[in-house]
């Protein structure tokens, strides 16, 4: 009897436990939306600091898609847009279709002066037909913008440095092959001659580009970039990379025009291989907010030195893509490129010129607003033009490469970076069979 009534009492203790503890969150989210409420009249009467300070009061509620709503139209009203832009962010990560958060985005970039990002958010509202007084509302954004672009950004300037730590599994590319079958008849390699070089490495790369605006259509541009990597383990694999460039380039409408010359040279263990100077041509064509074309056309030569001459060569290459954004959550990007180059070797050696035809295929997502994940399939197609007479074949090679780029971004300065990438080149010529693994965690600073 005693164990019953026992038992009759733990279970009345039990349910009042758990009748308080629904009262509890019941009570709580009474609160939420009474505050909810309470901002939201604030707004409707337009008294933004009152639901902005009424807000500050309560941030710890800061995650809840309603609350980042009404916390960022208060912030942003109130004269806080950078407060306003990360709440806004957050929210239209959970519910990227309201229209209204993201045209009082765009606004909040345009009160940041970040007119890139504007543009893009305020097309985006646009492509979706809102009505006519937004549309006219947005126009005299984008009006606004194109002449203060040209008053206070005439001239930019915008550097980076980056520094990584990496794991290269075969520095120089050498083949994995340990038997050539050449003309006079087949050689075995040993260990040592097979290539596959192991070696930690350290990574250095800057680089700064300055634009002027001569009006809100054209501007001029120049920049330099510059990498060297260290093996720590066979050092005699070590690169060095310098480029300078100068351009013109062309805003028009939906689409962006590039003109430019560039040089570029690259050294091996501190001593000079190779030197490639280029004309090139781009553009960029937005066929909506979603979705932009673009093409390349390019005229390279490429020179090398001392027992490499007979490599010198010109080449052309053509380029295309198409990019697509999805308006969905994690803001979804699909590219794909296609390039073709032809390779003619200056010295009239046939077996070196050749056909490539390059195919890529890219996925960037954004799982949150610090984080971007970048996925890409890379492969390559290449012909020789003659007979290699050591083989006595006419060389053909198949490369596919797979790439894995992870960001995280501490502010808008600041980017650490994870990337990693496995190659494999197979060859009728044994010797160009090779595989290689790279991946590095390394820290960029842009400014």
């Amino acid at each position: 009897m005693f164990a019953i009534n026992q038992y009759k009492i733990q279970k009345a203790g039990f349910q009042s436990i758990g009748l308080l503890i629904s009262l509890l969150i019941s009570t709580d989210s009474l609160a939420n939306s009474d505050i909810n409420r309470e901002v939201e009249e604030l707004i409707q009467r337009r008294e933004f600091v009152a639901a902005y300070n009424l807000t500050r009061l309560h941030l710890n509620r800061q995650g809840s898609g309603e609350f980042d709503f009404l916390f960022g139209l208060a912030a942003l009203n109130s004269g806080h847009p950078a407060e306003g832009v990360m709440a806004l962010e957050r929210y239209l990560t959970l519910f990227p279709a309201n229209d209204r958060a993201r045209l009082e985005l765009a606004k909040g970039y345009y009160a940041l002066a970040d007119y890139q990002r504007a543009r893009q958010e305020f097309e985006f509202v646009l492509s979706y037909q809102p009505p006519d007084q937004v549309k006219t509302t947005i126009q005299a954004y984008l009006d606004n913008m194109s002449t203060e672009s040209a008053v206070t950004d005439s001239t930019s300037t915008e550097s980076y440095v980056s520094v990584s730590l990496g794991y290269d599994s075969n520095v120089n590319s050498g083949t994995y092959t340990d038997r050539l079958n050449l003309v006079t008849g087949p050689v075995l390699l040993d260990a040592s001659e097979t290539g596959e070089n192991v070696s930690p490495y350290l990574r250095f790369e800057a680089g700064s580009q300055w634009i002027n605006y001569v009006d809100t259509a054209l501007a001029t541009y120049a920049g330099i970039d510059g990498d060297i990597k260290h093996n720590s383990h066979n050092s005699e694999f070590d690169t060095t990379g310098l480029g300078g460039y100068v351009g013109l380039m062309l805003n028009e409408g939906k689409g962006r025009y590039k003109l430019s010359i560039s040089n570029k040279v690259f050294l091996v263990d501190s001593h000079k291989y190779r030197n490639t100077f280029s004309y090139t041509g781009e553009s960029y064509y937005a066929l909506d907010h979603t979705t932009h074309l673009n093409s390349v056309l390019q005229y390279s030569e490429v020179s090398y030195v001392e027992a490499n001459r007979n490599n010198d060569a010109k080449v052309f290459t053509l380029a295309g893509g198409v990019n697509r954004l999805f308006a969905i959550m994690w803001k979804p990007a699909i590219s794909l490129q296609v390039t073709a180059a032809q390779e003619s070797n200056l010295h009239l050696r046939r077996d070196l010129d050749r056909e490539l035809i390059t195919s890529r295929l890219s996925l960037n997502i954004t799982p949150v607003i610090m984080v971007n994940l970048h996925l890409g399939v890379t492969y390559q197609q290449s012909q020789y033009g003659g007979e290699d007479f050591a083989f006595g074949t006419v060389r053909e090679d198949s490369l596919i490469s797979t790439d894995i780029n992870l960001g995280y971004r501490f502010s808008d300065l600041v980017l650490f970076k994870i990337d990693l990438q496995v190659s494999e080149n197979e060859s009728n010529q044994a010797l160009y069979n090779y595989r290689r693994s790279n991946i590095s965690f390394g820290l960029r600073y842009q400014f």
